[in-house]
């Protein structure tokens, strides 16, 4: 079977969605990661306060830079607020986080 090749226009939109798919790939990675690493400190004995002020400043930047929270979350249309408050009400009292991360029952 002999494939017909596909027209150049074409091509380049398939191009172009495979590269936006693959970045999408790496910034939901790289979100996935930074809740991850809140999980993990909340639960880790250790006090490793700079790791933990790292994380909160990161998810509470006001940054709309390229690789910031606000940034990724506004790439994939999710509610920043809604998600600092899912790792507030997960998170904070073992981590600590109470005094960046806030949430109401």
């Amino acid at each position: 079977m002999i494939l017909e090749p596909v027209p150049n226009m074409k091509r380049d939109t398939i191009e172009s969605d495979m590269v936006e798919n693959r970045s999408k790939q790496l910034w939901a990675a790289v979100l996935i990661g930074a809740i991850e690493d809140v999980k993990k400190l909340a639960v880790t004995k250790s006090h490793d306060s700079v790791s933990k002020e790292e994380a909160k400043a990161w998810f509470q930047s006001d940054s709309k830079e390229i690789g910031s929270f606000l940034w990724i979350c506004e790439i994939f249309n999710l509610d920043h607020d809604c998600v600092r408050t899912s790792i507030a009400k997960n998170y904070n009292r073992a981590a600590d986080f109470s005094d960046q991360f806030t949430y109401e029952e």
